[in-house]
């Protein structure tokens, strides 16, 4: 009898502690998926800077040989092509960009003019044409845009973001200073912030200079437009190729397409993880199950005879489940410590921003709770309905 006891006790361990390592495990990857599904919704919450309503998006690269019959001043055959593409019926502007937001471009070193910053700061860089804010809609905070003066061989002008203002301007009117790239550029105007990354939520300082003043083959147009994408893509091309038959466009979207394609890979690894914790919620919440059951099988006659003696549900529900509440309490307190210390792999692993707040881990551990209390609900709803004299009179 002593044997077969001991024997049922090591049973019961055993499936207690598989129960808790099943419920740390759940907890962890809940945990993990409340991060990211926090991160996607910051990203999709972070405002983008300008409107991308109505906005397509096509790339260009001047041919070789185009280029060469331009030179010395080649993005002057871009500026043909936006003369012909404003033009078109329908097409309310367009203006052409080395980099699109949401897509990332590159960083340029520079220095501001009457400041002691060292070493040289960072900021993004973009060559915009003029109406590149129109187009976007990005407000002018101060200062002018770039107009079709702004050429090679008048003095170098930029633009600057909000955010760098903030950052580099000291407080001060930052119009008419000047900053110093590879060529030395007066600051003209002020803008508000965009976002450049498609993974960044915080405003980054940025340096816009007159297209026609830097010269970059591979350019994107933008065009603001109420007509049909297949329509406008059409009547685009035609305008471009009567000016020079042999130019390529290619990877023609929506604005909306290339937010959408921003945030693809952190939707991704939401449901990736999200499927994960499902599954392990699942194998958590049978584990469970059975081992609550398996406990009430057990236990029956004792639980008879308690009910025989007068104990009340309360009574007989603790008696079922204490000690599995215990091995299930401390599944949960070493996932969400887990989940806790590996935040900042998790955060690297799926391109995450968002730190993770303790309503996270809150609504994880609520979620656990209310979906283990279902799970045993069952068995211990048969417990409490054991009737004595059937149960007794089966042993």
């Amino acid at each position: 009898m002593l044997s077969a006891r001991h024997s049922v006790g090591q049973g019961n361990r055993w499936r207690h502690g598989v129960l808790a390592l099943e419920a740390a495990l759940s907890v962890f990857l809940l945990s993990a998926a409340g991060l990211v599904a926090q991160n996607l919704l910051s990203l999709e919450k972070t405002p983008a800077g300008f409107d991308p309503r109505q906005v397509y998006v096509m790339q260009l690269r001047k041919p070789y040989r185009r280029e060469q019959a331009l030179n010395p001043t080649p993005m002057m055959g871009y500026r043909q092509y936006l003369e012909r593409v404003a033009s078109v019926p329908g097409v309310e502007s367009a203006a052409m960009v080395t980099g699109l937001p949401l897509r990332g471009t590159e960083e340029i070193g520079f220095r501001m003019e009457g400041t002691t910053l060292s070493p040289p700061q960072r900021a993004l860089f973009q060559a915009v044409s003029t109406n590149y804010f129109r187009t976007l809609r990005i407000p002018l905070i101060a200062g002018r845009e770039f107009s079709d003066d702004d050429r090679p061989d008048r003095p170098r002008v930029a633009v600057v973001n909000r955010e760098f203002v903030r950052r580099f301007g000291a407080g001060l009117n930052v119009i008419g200073r000047r900053v110093g790239l590879d060529r030395v550029a007066t600051i003209v105007g002020v803008v508000g912030d965009v976002r450049m990354r498609p993974l960044a939520t915080a405003p980054e300082p940025q340096i816009y200079l007159s297209y026609l003043q830097f010269y970059e083959p591979n350019q994107h147009l933008i065009v603001r437009s109420a007509l049909s994408e297949d329509e406008l893509g059409s009547r685009v091309k035609e305008a471009i190729r009567a000016v020079y038959p042999d130019q390529a466009v290619f990877h023609a979207m929506t604005m909306q397409n290339v937010f959408a394609r921003g945030v693809a890979e952190p939707r991704f690894q939401a449901w990736v993880v999200a499927a994960f914790a499902l599954l392990a919620l699942i194998i958590a919440t049978s584990g469970l199950y059975s081992v609550v059951a398996c406990l009430v099988m057990q236990r029956t006659s004792e639980i008879a005879i308690r009910i025989a003696l007068g104990a009340d549900r309360p009574a007989i529900i603790r008696t079922v489940l204490g000690p599995t509440a215990s091995w299930v309490g401390a599944g949960l307190a070493g996932g969400l410590g887990l989940a806790t210390l590996a935040s900042g792999a998790v955060r690297k692993l799926s391109s995450s921003v968002s730190a993770g707040g303790p309503e996270v881990y809150a609504a994880v551990a609520v979620l656990f709770l209310a979906v283990s209390v279902l799970a045993s609900y069952p068995p211990v709803r048969w417990a409490s309905a054991v009737d004595p004299v059937q149960a007794l009179r089966a042993e």
